[in-house]
């Protein structure tokens, strides 16, 4: 499988989002979610997971927050993406708890109020 290149796609960074928030309860992602509502090939998708389990919250981070600025996403890009994530999310049957909601609130303060 190739790296995961330097510069994500929209897709690509919305699936390593998806990654992280899921990850937020600390268990493992259950291998039956279809990730491919995320406008994302099987392929890409493993190359994006591979890259996410290598790296740790901080650099998962700041990943994302590169990419984002890369991509330039702004305000409602930004909060588009986070809404389509929050719907994936509760489509795969994960709830969107506390921990979820907080990692939302987090990214939504730091990313798009500095956008």
């Amino acid at each position: 499988m190739k790296q995961l290149k330097e510069n994500w796609t929209r897709e690509e960074l919305k699936a390593y989002l998806a990654l992280f928030c899921l990850n937020t309860n600390c268990t493992d992602i259950n291998e039956e979610i279809d990730f491919s509502v995320l406008n994302i090939t099987n392929e890409e998708f493993k190359t994006i997971e591979k890259e996410f389990k290598k790296d740790n919250d901080y650099q998962s981070i700041q990943k994302i927050a590169n990419a984002i600025e890369q991509i330039k996403c702004v305000n409602d890009c930004l909060s588009t993406l986070f809404q389509e994530i929050k719907e994936f999310i509760i489509s795969s049957g994960r709830k969107y708890n506390y921990l979820m909601k907080n990692l939302f609130l987090g990214f939504e303060r730091t990313l798009i109020e500095t956008a």
